[in-house]
C-alpha cells in the first residue's frame, strides 16, 4: 500500500475536506496519514473524533489514518508540522509522499508510475545560495555538521508533493537524536530556518533533478484574480495531475469571484 502524508489544522478543514475527496476520485489503494497539528488551551493534543466524522465517509477506496500531533513546541504548528513528516516515518518505513493541507489531485494516477521518476523531493535541485535571499545558508551549514557530511548548497528545492525515500531515511543510525537536534531550536542557532525538506535533502548526499513534477500551485496569496483563467489552462495540461488553492487566495475574492471557484470545484467533484 502507497502512503500519503498530511499534517494539517483545523483551519484548513475545509481544504481537507477538498483533498480527501480528490484522493478517493483519482487514487486506488493508498493510505492517507492525516496528522491534526492542534493542541488545546491547556496543551495536549487535539481530539480528532470530530475529525474523522469528517472524513472516513470520504475514503471508499482509501485507507485514512487520523491522529494527533505526537509532541509539542513552543514555536508552535510552524516547528510541529516539520517535525510531523519527518517522524511518520518510523511508522511508515517506506516510500511516502508530503502533501500540504491544500493540494488536490486533479485526475486519475498511479503514485508509483506517475512519481517514478522523482528519486526524492519534488524533483527539482536549486542552488540556495542564490533562492530565496540565501534565507537557508546557515540552516544546510548547520545541517551538514550535524550529519558530519561536505556542506553542498545544490539541494532539492522545497515544494510538494514532495517524496520521502525509505532508503535515505532508514540511512539514518538514531532517530531520536536527530528529531531532538530538529526539535531543539537547531541548536541555539538564530539565523537557522528550520526546514525539513532540506534535511532530507541533505540526508541524501547527491541530490539530483529529475523534473518535471507534476504539479501546480499558481494561485497563491501573491496572485491575483487574472491567474484564474492561467490556472484552469495548465491544470488541464496531462502532465499536471496536483493542483493547489491557497485560503490566502481565497481570502482575496470578490462574492463573484468565489461563486465561480465553487462552482468549479463542484464540477470537479471536489
Amino acid at each position: 500500500m502507497l502512503d500519503i502524508v498530511t499534517v494539517t489544522c483545523k483551519k484548513d478543514k475545509l481544504d481537507m475536506i477538498r483533498q480527501a475527496k480528490s484522493i478517493d476520485k483519482c487514487l486506488d489503494g493508498v493510505r492517507h496519514w492525516v496528522i491534526i497539528n492542534d493542541i488545546t488551551q491547556n496543551k495536549l493534543p487535539y481530539d480528532t473524533k470530530n475529525w474523522y466524522a469528517s472524513l472516513s465517509p470520504l475514503y471508499v477506496n482509501n485507507e485514512l489514518r487520523i491522529m494527533p500531533i505526537p509532541f509539542t513546541h513552543k514555536d508552535g504548528g510552524y516547528m510541529t508540522q516539520q517535525l510531523c513528516k519527518l517522524w511518520i516515518w518510523q511508522l511508515i518505513q517506506a516510500d511516502y509522499m508530503i502533501l500540504d493541507s491544500k493540494s488536490f489531485f486533479l485526475k486519475p494516477c498511479d503514485i508509483t508510475t506517475d512519481w517514478n521518476h522523482i528519486n526524492g523531493g519534488c524533483g527539482y535541485v536549486g542552488n540556495y545560495e542564490k533562492l530565496y535571499n540565501g534565507k537557508f545558508i546557515k540552516t544546510i551549514e548547520t545541517y551538514s555538521e550535524k550529519l558530519k557530511l561536505k556542506t553542498n548548497y545544490e539541494q532539492l528545492a522545497m515544494g510538494v508533493p514532495f517524496i520521502f525515500k525509505n532508503d535515505v531515511m532508514k540511512s539514518v543510525d538514531n532517530w531520536d537524536d536527530l528529531l531532538r537536534f530538529f526539535h531543539a531550536d537547531e541548536n541555539n542557532e538564530p539565523n537557522i530556518t528550520p526546514s525539513e525538506f532540506l534535511l532530507y535533502s541533505i540526508l541524501s548526499k547527491n541530490p539530483k533533478h529529475s523534473g518535471p513534477i507534476s504539479r501546480h500551485h499558481l494561485l497563491m496569496p501573491e496572485h491575483s484574480w487574472a491567474d484564474w483563467e492561467h490556472a484552469l489552462t495548465t491544470w488541464k495540461k496531462p502532465e499536471i495531475l496536483v493542483g493547489s488553492i491557497h485560503r490566502g487566495w481565497i481570502a482575496k475574492l470578490t462574492q463573484s469571484e468565489l461563486t465561480i471557484v465553487n462552482t468549479w470545484l463542484a464540477n470537479q467533484g471536489f
